[in-house]
């Protein structure tokens, strides 16, 4: 990530969700990380929490 090693990449922050188990989460703060992979990490490590992808850098 362009922010290491102040922010989480992508299997850090899905380790601290699936342990955090909220029931929404809006990731941000992830310009060049692959969303869609955390989205994917979180369907496997914890498919209850629901995932909403927004465009934050249009």
């Amino acid at each position: 990530g362009m922010n290491l090693p102040y922010t989480m990449d992508i299997y850090q922050a899905a380790s601290a969700v699936i342990e955090f188990s909220p029931n929404i989460m809006y990731p941000y703060h992830h310009r060049g990380q692959d969303v869609q992979k955390f989205k994917e990490l979180m369907s496997i490590g914890n498919p209850e929490v629901h995932v909403i992808l927004k465009d934050w850098y249009p």
